[in-house]
Protein backbone atom coordinates (compact mmCIF):
# COMPACT_ATOMS: atom_id res chain seq x y z
CA UNK A 1 0.00 0.00 0.00
CA UNK A 2 2.80 2.39 0.93
CA UNK A 3 4.69 1.65 -2.29
CA UNK A 4 1.50 2.31 -4.26
CA UNK A 5 1.12 5.70 -2.58
CA UNK A 6 4.78 6.44 -3.24
CA UNK A 7 4.34 5.70 -6.95
CA UNK A 8 1.23 7.86 -7.08
CA UNK A 9 3.21 10.67 -5.46
CA UNK A 10 5.95 10.29 -8.05
CA UNK A 11 3.36 10.42 -10.79
CA UNK A 12 1.97 13.62 -9.31
CA UNK A 13 5.41 15.21 -9.19
CA UNK A 14 6.16 14.18 -12.75
CA UNK A 15 2.84 15.56 -13.92
CA UNK A 16 3.55 18.88 -12.23
CA UNK A 17 6.84 19.17 -14.05
CA UNK A 18 5.02 18.92 -17.37
CA UNK A 19 6.64 19.54 -20.72
CA UNK A 20 9.53 21.95 -20.92
CA UNK A 21 8.58 25.50 -21.76
CA UNK A 22 11.45 27.70 -22.83
CA UNK A 23 9.46 30.39 -24.60
CA UNK A 24 10.72 29.15 -27.94
CA UNK A 25 10.00 26.22 -30.19
CA UNK A 26 11.11 23.04 -28.41
CA UNK A 27 14.00 21.18 -29.96
CA UNK A 28 13.53 17.64 -31.15
CA UNK A 29 15.54 16.47 -28.12
CA UNK A 30 13.21 18.35 -25.74
CA UNK A 31 10.13 16.92 -27.43
CA UNK A 32 11.58 13.41 -27.27
CA UNK A 33 12.31 13.82 -23.54
CA UNK A 34 8.80 15.17 -22.89
CA UNK A 35 7.18 12.33 -24.83
CA UNK A 36 9.35 9.69 -23.14
CA UNK A 37 8.35 11.11 -19.76
CA UNK A 38 4.68 10.99 -20.71
CA UNK A 39 5.03 7.39 -21.92
CA UNK A 40 6.59 6.45 -18.60
CA UNK A 41 3.72 8.09 -16.71
CA UNK A 42 1.20 6.21 -18.84
CA UNK A 43 3.01 2.93 -18.19
CA UNK A 44 3.16 3.43 -14.42
CA UNK A 45 -0.46 4.58 -14.28
CA UNK A 46 -1.61 1.57 -16.28
CA UNK A 47 0.21 -0.79 -13.93
CA UNK A 48 -1.28 0.87 -10.86
CA UNK A 49 -4.84 1.16 -12.14
CA UNK A 50 -5.33 -2.05 -14.10
CA UNK A 51 -6.88 -3.14 -17.37
CA UNK A 52 -9.47 -0.42 -17.92
CA UNK A 53 -6.88 2.31 -17.43
CA UNK A 54 -4.51 0.52 -19.77
CA UNK A 55 -7.14 0.40 -22.48
CA UNK A 56 -8.05 4.06 -21.98
CA UNK A 57 -4.38 5.00 -22.28
CA UNK A 58 -3.64 2.88 -25.38
CA UNK A 59 -4.66 5.52 -27.96
CA UNK A 60 -2.43 8.16 -26.32
CA UNK A 61 0.50 5.72 -26.13
CA UNK A 62 0.12 5.02 -29.84
CA UNK A 63 -0.18 8.74 -30.65
CA UNK A 64 3.06 9.36 -28.77
CA UNK A 65 4.72 6.50 -30.67
CA UNK A 66 3.63 8.10 -33.94
CA UNK A 67 5.02 11.48 -32.86
CA UNK A 68 8.32 9.97 -31.68
CA UNK A 69 8.73 8.04 -34.90
CA UNK A 70 7.94 11.18 -36.91
CA UNK A 71 10.86 12.98 -35.29
CA UNK A 72 13.06 9.91 -35.73
CA UNK A 73 12.19 9.78 -39.43
CA UNK A 74 13.08 13.45 -39.83
CA UNK A 75 16.47 12.84 -38.18
CA UNK A 76 17.57 9.37 -39.35
CA UNK A 77 21.19 9.90 -38.30
CA UNK A 78 20.21 10.16 -34.61
CA UNK A 79 20.50 6.55 -33.44
CA UNK A 80 18.95 7.30 -30.06
CA UNK A 81 15.83 8.61 -31.82
CA UNK A 82 15.59 5.42 -33.87
CA UNK A 83 15.83 3.36 -30.66
CA UNK A 84 13.15 5.49 -28.98
CA UNK A 85 10.91 4.99 -31.99
CA UNK A 86 11.27 1.20 -31.83
CA UNK A 87 10.64 1.18 -28.08
CA UNK A 88 7.56 3.42 -28.43
CA UNK A 89 6.16 1.19 -31.19
CA UNK A 90 6.64 -1.83 -28.92
CA UNK A 91 4.84 -0.02 -26.09
CA UNK A 92 1.95 0.81 -28.41
CA UNK A 93 1.72 -2.81 -29.53
CA UNK A 94 1.91 -3.98 -25.92
CA UNK A 95 -0.91 -1.70 -24.80
CA UNK A 96 -3.07 -2.84 -27.71
CA UNK A 97 -2.31 -6.50 -27.01
CA UNK A 98 -3.22 -6.13 -23.33
CA UNK A 99 -6.62 -4.76 -24.35
CA UNK A 100 -7.57 -7.65 -26.61
CA UNK A 101 -10.44 -9.66 -25.15
CA UNK A 102 -9.57 -13.17 -24.05
CA UNK A 103 -11.86 -16.18 -24.19
CA UNK A 104 -13.77 -14.91 -21.15
CA UNK A 105 -14.72 -11.70 -23.01
CA UNK A 106 -12.64 -9.61 -20.56
CA UNK A 107 -9.43 -7.78 -21.33
CA UNK A 108 -6.39 -9.16 -19.61
CA UNK A 109 -3.42 -7.23 -18.28
CA UNK A 110 0.07 -8.44 -19.10
CA UNK A 111 2.95 -6.86 -17.13
CA UNK A 112 4.49 -3.91 -18.97
CA UNK A 113 8.19 -4.41 -19.71
CA UNK A 114 10.39 -1.58 -18.46
CA UNK A 115 11.87 0.50 -21.25
CA UNK A 116 15.64 1.16 -21.24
Amino acid sequence: MLSRLFLLGLLGLAACAGPSRTGSVPTSEQRMRDWASELEQLNVGAQLEGTEATCRRAPRVCDLARDICGVAAAEPSRQVFQERCRAAQEQCAGFRQRCQPDAGARAQLIPIPRSP
